[in-house]
């Protein structure tokens, strides 16, 4: 298999080449339908697809999460993108996996053998699925989320992690910016509804801008990155949700817990104190007005008379009702039984009303797919994950080196985690979200493995950006300097 697959990336030019002249005999045997909008769009798309690949290694990462962001966020050709994002993706896993293959000392270990059994789990789990094509189509989709997070996505920060970190860093302070001139100036909903909006905030945003402003190169920069973590902090406190709200909490707390920056931790709540403090002498009401509207819309959501969970209670009561009704194999990955009679109009493309429904937790949403049997490769994989974070919390501890690019990994491992406890998008391949999660998850994993030389503690506590501190890559052992 390999071998066929480096004979076609050995001769990709002539593709290519073949390709243009397909392209150039279509336009003059029929010049009317290249004139037809979609039909440009997929020729566009497809010559974006075929230069990225050709940068594989250095623009395909970024390729991937636009194709499945645009495909999520309300932008003209949201549609169109539903679709690519499939086709981009089903090249992503191909491609990464040869050039992985190629790479000399590649590694595959445990977690990655985890991955493969849960897309067994979920191909099993398709044939007891009261929507079999659904449920095959996403075990798919899943198969090929973890070939790309094993193979495409390591290559991403393959001997360039820290630039790969600050990359990411970037990104979140342009989607900070973006979005808060959607939200706050033209009043225009870019992510949807309010969730999707509080999940890009607490689990990817907050979170990495956070280890950004820690690790800046200059007081220009962490300025930059102070304004735009303020500003997603204030979209994620717009948005309402609650679970947003502890996801960003919890890996800005293992940031600087794990740090012992104390000073830190309560510097930032004495300034959220302070502010409050001045609101009210400047206008009590204002203030007794926001603390009844927070409780009442965010802590209750409408539900003060029935509890903090009476919102998530009636999906995780359905869940828990067909996990019984299923127990062993569960109802088929992805799918849950709604009451509609068939699958014959459901998408290939996106998930319908029709064959799945919302769950309230990613975990309960698991068990129901894949049942008590299915959900044990799972149950590895997560365990890893988390022994993988155990891992940098131990290494920030013993020393104080905030710096490592495997903290902020962590960091939104850590957000994701929590977030999934109230939302069910962790194995929802098709979000964006998910995508982002995982590559960032086994990347995370490659990171944990390698041996470092620990920075001086004394560098450390000077700045966690120092350019003092040496880093080697990793820190399977870490021998303190100073």
């Amino acid at each position: 298999m390999v071998e066929v697959l480096d004979f076609f990336w050995k001769y990709r030019m002539v593709g290519v080449a073949l390709l243009v002249l397909v392209a150039a005999y279509w336009a003059y045997d029929d010049p009317y339908l290249v004139a037809n909008p979609a039909i440009l769009v997929i020729l566009i798309g497809a010559e974006l697809l075929l230069v990225a690949v050709g940068a594989y290694r250095k623009v395909f990462f970024l390729a991937v999460m636009l194709a499945f962001l645009l495909a999520g966020v309300n932008l003209p050709l949201k549609e169109a993108w539903g679709v690519g994002r499939w086709v981009v993706l089903l090249c992503a896993a191909v491609v990464g996996m040869t050039l992985w293959l190629k790479e000399s000392g590649q590694h595959f270990g445990a977690l990655h053998l985890a991955a493969f059994f849960c897309v067994l789990s979920a191909v099993a789990s398709a044939a007891v699925s009261v929507f079999p094509r659904t449920a095959f189509l996403k075990a798919s989709s899943l198969l090929l989320l973890f070939m790309y997070a094993a193979s495409g996505a390591r290559f991403a920060q393959l001997h360039r992690e820290r630039q790969f970190s600050q990359a990411l860093v970037t990104a979140c302070e342009f989607m900070a910016y973006v979005s808060g001139l959607s939200y706050f100036v033209t009043r225009s909903a870019l992510f949807g509804n309010p969730n999707s909006l509080g999940a890009v905030m607490g689990v990817a945003v907050v979170p990495l801008l956070a280890w950004g402003i820690l690790n800046a190169n200059s007081n220009t920069q962490r300025r930059r990155r102070i304004l735009a973590f303020a500003i997603g902090v204030g979209l994620l406190v717009f948005s309402g949700s609650r679970a947003s709200l502890l996801a960003g909490m919890g890996a800005s707390s293992f940031l600087v817990l794990n740090l012992k920056n104390y000073r830190l931790f309560a510097r930032s709540a004495l300034v959220a104190v302070s502010g409050l403090a001045l609101i009210g002498l400047w206008n009590p009401a204002l203030i007794g007005r926001s603390a009844e509207g927070v409780s009442e819309n965010l802590v209750y959501k409408g539900h003060r008379g029935e509890g903090i969970l009476a919102s998530r209670r009636g999906p995780w009561d359905a869940s828990m009702a067909t996990i019984r009704e299923h127990p062993f194999f569960g109802g088929g990955f992805g799918t849950t039984q709604t009451g509609a009679e068939s699958e014959r109009g459901a998408s290939s493309f996106a998930t319908t009303i029709g064959t799945a429904r919302e769950h309230g937790n990613s975990y309960l949403a698991l068990l129901e797919w894949v049942g008590l049997l299915g959900i044990l490769p799972f149950l590895m994989l997560l365990g890893g994950m988390f022994l993988e974070i155990r891992k940098v919390g131990q290494y920030m501890r013993r020393t104080l080196d905030g710096s490592h690019p495997a903290v902020p990994l962590a960091m939104v491992c850590v957000a994701g985690f929590v977030h999934a406890t109230f939302e069910d998008w962790l194995f929802a391949v098709g979000y964006y979200l998910c995508v982002f999660f995982w590559c960032l998850a086994f990347c995370l994993a490659d990171l944990t493995r390698q041996t470092t030389h620990a920075p001086a503690r004394s560098a450390s506590r000077k700045g966690l950006g120092s350019n003092e501190a040496t880093w080697q890559g990793g820190f399977v052992r870490s021998v303190h300097e100073g």
